[in-house]
Protein backbone atom coordinates (compact mmCIF):
# COMPACT_ATOMS: atom_id res chain seq x y z
CA UNK A 1 0.00 0.00 0.00
CA UNK A 2 3.45 2.17 0.17
CA UNK A 3 4.80 1.42 -3.41
CA UNK A 4 3.68 4.88 -4.80
CA UNK A 5 6.45 7.14 -1.79
CA UNK A 6 10.35 6.44 -1.84
CA UNK A 7 11.86 4.66 0.48
CA UNK A 8 12.74 6.96 3.68
CA UNK A 9 15.26 6.51 6.78
CA UNK A 10 13.81 9.10 8.41
CA UNK A 11 10.39 8.29 9.82
CA UNK A 12 9.86 12.64 10.55
CA UNK A 13 10.46 12.85 6.84
CA UNK A 14 8.01 14.14 4.12
CA UNK A 15 6.88 11.22 1.71
CA UNK A 16 7.59 11.91 -1.91
CA UNK A 17 6.47 9.87 -4.93
CA UNK A 18 8.36 7.59 -6.60
CA UNK A 19 9.97 8.97 -9.66
CA UNK A 20 7.64 7.47 -12.13
CA UNK A 21 4.56 9.27 -10.12
CA UNK A 22 6.38 12.12 -9.50
CA UNK A 23 7.20 12.93 -13.24
CA UNK A 24 3.30 13.14 -13.75
CA UNK A 25 1.91 16.65 -13.68
CA UNK A 26 -0.54 16.65 -10.99
CA UNK A 27 -1.46 20.16 -11.13
CA UNK A 28 -5.33 20.09 -11.09
CA UNK A 29 -5.76 16.48 -12.44
CA UNK A 30 -8.26 14.50 -11.03
CA UNK A 31 -7.63 11.31 -8.64
CA UNK A 32 -9.34 8.57 -7.65
CA UNK A 33 -7.84 7.19 -5.15
CA UNK A 34 -9.21 3.14 -4.77
CA UNK A 35 -8.05 0.86 -2.50
CA UNK A 36 -9.63 -2.47 -2.10
CA UNK A 37 -13.50 -2.70 0.11
CA UNK A 38 -11.63 -4.16 2.94
CA UNK A 39 -9.92 -0.97 3.85
CA UNK A 40 -12.90 -0.18 6.32
CA UNK A 41 -11.06 -3.14 8.13
CA UNK A 42 -7.64 -1.84 8.26
CA UNK A 43 -7.12 0.98 9.72
CA UNK A 44 -2.86 1.03 8.57
CA UNK A 45 -4.85 0.85 5.09
CA UNK A 46 -6.81 3.89 5.40
CA UNK A 47 -3.70 5.99 6.84
CA UNK A 48 -2.00 4.51 3.56
CA UNK A 49 -4.78 5.89 1.39
CA UNK A 50 -4.47 8.92 3.67
CA UNK A 51 -0.73 9.29 2.93
CA UNK A 52 -1.27 8.93 -0.54
CA UNK A 53 -3.68 11.25 -0.68
CA UNK A 54 -2.01 14.52 1.01
CA UNK A 55 0.95 13.50 -0.96
CA UNK A 56 -1.20 13.88 -3.95
CA UNK A 57 -2.48 17.02 -3.04
CA UNK A 58 0.81 18.63 -1.91
CA UNK A 59 1.64 17.93 -5.42
CA UNK A 60 -1.51 20.18 -6.90
CA UNK A 61 -3.74 17.15 -7.87
CA UNK A 62 -7.72 17.25 -6.53
CA UNK A 63 -7.93 13.69 -4.93
CA UNK A 64 -10.86 11.29 -4.30
CA UNK A 65 -10.97 8.53 -2.25
CA UNK A 66 -13.71 6.03 -3.65
CA UNK A 67 -15.14 3.22 -1.02
CA UNK A 68 -15.76 -0.01 -3.04
CA UNK A 69 -18.61 -1.90 -1.79
CA UNK A 70 -17.57 -5.68 -1.02
CA UNK A 71 -18.51 -8.59 -3.84
CA UNK A 72 -22.04 -10.38 -2.59
CA UNK A 73 -21.69 -11.98 0.51
CA UNK A 74 -19.55 -9.58 1.72
CA UNK A 75 -16.46 -11.18 0.05
CA UNK A 76 -12.95 -8.68 -0.37
CA UNK A 77 -13.45 -6.90 -3.66
CA UNK A 78 -10.37 -5.11 -5.54
CA UNK A 79 -11.09 -2.21 -8.17
CA UNK A 80 -10.56 -5.15 -10.78
CA UNK A 81 -13.21 -7.65 -9.18
CA UNK A 82 -15.50 -4.92 -8.86
CA UNK A 83 -15.24 -4.13 -12.96
CA UNK A 84 -15.26 -7.59 -13.68
CA UNK A 85 -18.65 -8.15 -11.20
CA UNK A 86 -20.33 -5.09 -12.08
CA UNK A 87 -19.01 -3.40 -14.92
CA UNK A 88 -17.75 0.00 -15.67
CA UNK A 89 -21.26 2.00 -15.47
CA UNK A 90 -21.19 0.52 -11.84
CA UNK A 91 -17.56 2.45 -10.98
CA UNK A 92 -19.24 5.45 -12.89
CA UNK A 93 -21.85 5.81 -10.32
CA UNK A 94 -19.58 4.90 -7.39
CA UNK A 95 -17.22 7.61 -8.68
CA UNK A 96 -19.87 10.01 -8.83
Amino acid sequence: VYGWQRKRTDPAAPRELIPDLAAIPWARRRVYVVYDSDLADKPEVRLAEWHLAETLGAAGADVRAVRLPPNPGGAKAGLDDFLLARGPDALRLVLD
